[in-house]
């Protein structure tokens, strides 16, 4: 963009002057899909929780950095599971007290970032958050699953393909269960889900 010439971003890793994430760091966050199991649903992730991607998942949703998804999502699709080539995204949405904050939902850019710069995935925005709910980053595993009862409904035209939710970070999958669980309720169940980065878990549940 013509405004990046005269105004150039910094990166938000190293700060070098250029664009919102240089190539350097970009490839060291070294994106690749990896398969990680959620109780019987099976997802995938591409990368492992870390400074780095700590540091891209808060300038995304906090400081409204939103121009790094893009070049996520290039790196993303290229790892893609060949399984899911052709499939609906349906990205989370957050809460409302988040969305009215920042004024955008990254799960949906995400989802758009990822079906542009592939050839058969589709944006498919039919998960709608049912009610408020607090944030999860504070809360205990147990207090997460309570967080997320019935926090979603499903809504609009519903896919006939497979569906892979999409979120940002996986930590004990409370979200992602909750999003199946609205899906249920409709007959439907989502394939996969897919999220930018996971969180290893401390304990087995």
């Amino acid at each position: 963009m013509i405004i990046d010439f005269f105004l150039p971003s910094p990166c938000l890793i190293c700060s070098k002057i250029g664009k919102p994430i240089c190539e350097n760091c970009l490839r060291d966050l070294n994106l690749a899909g990896f398969e990680v199991q959620l109780a019987e649903l099976s997802g995938f992730s591409f990368s492992e929780y870390s400074d780095k991607a700590s540091l891209v998942v808060n300038s995304i949703k906090e400081k409204g950095i939103t121009a790094v998804i893009d070049d996520l999502a290039k790196i993303m699709v290229q790892t893609w599971p060949h399984r899911l080539a052709s499939a609906n995204l349906v990205p989370i949405p957050s809460s409302p007290e988040n969305l009215k904050k920042r004024g955008f939902s990254h799960t949906l850019l995400w989802a758009k970032a990822l079906s542009r710069h592939s050839n058969g995935l589709v944006m498919t925005p039919v998960l709608v958050s049912a009610r408020s709910r607090k944030d999860q980053a504070q809360l205990s595993p147990e207090e997460r699953q309570n967080n997320m009862a019935e926090a979603f409904s499903v809504k609009g035209i519903l896919p006939t393909g497979p569906m892979v939710l999409i979120d940002d970070v996986l930590t004990t999958g409370a979200t992602i269960r909750a999003a199946v669980s609205a899906f249920e309720d409709k007959g439907l169940k989502p394939v996969s889900f897919c999220v930018f980065t996971r969180v290893r878990p401390r304990y087995s549940p």
